[in-house]
């Protein structure tokens, strides 16, 4: 049975070290520099074990993901297989993506993968959980 594990990024597994009010401001501080920067959170260390157990690890994140955040998840044993993320071109808040991208597609996204279960960690928190009967 392969069950599937989503997590999100920041605030998650990923303490990033970038504020800012608008989304603007959050992609003037998106530098590489600022990036190597960010810390693990304690739930990155569940995730990386998940990864080296053979699970199927999702990420999803609004962060439009450069070369830097690639390598700075794999450097931590973080990357996973299948990484979902925002393009360069979205402007919606981050809530606004996940519930308009993501949220709404968890079923296909779970017959997508495969799964036979699907669990959803956002925010440090598991908010959903599926499972095909």
């Amino acid at each position: 049975m392969l069950h599937t594990f989503i997590f999100d990024l920041d605030g998650t597994t990923v303490g990033a070290h970038r504020q800012g009010e608008t989304l603007d401001e959050w992609r003037a501080m998106n530098t590489p520099a600022n990036i190597m920067r960010d810390s693990m959170l304690p739930l990155a260390e569940q995730m990386r074990q998940a990864i080296l157990d053979g699970l199927d690890v999702v990420i999803c994140t609004s962060r439009v993901m450069s070369h830097v955040d690639r390598v700075w998840l794999n450097i931590r044993g973080l990357i996973a297989p299948t990484i979902i993320s925002r393009d360069a071109g979205d402007d919606r808040h981050a809530g606004e993506y996940k519930l308009a991208h993501d949220c709404k597609n968890w079923r296909p996204l779970a017959a997508w993968l495969g799964a036979l279960s699907l669990q959803l960690v956002c925010c440090g928190m598991m908010i959903l959980t599926f499972k095909k009967l």
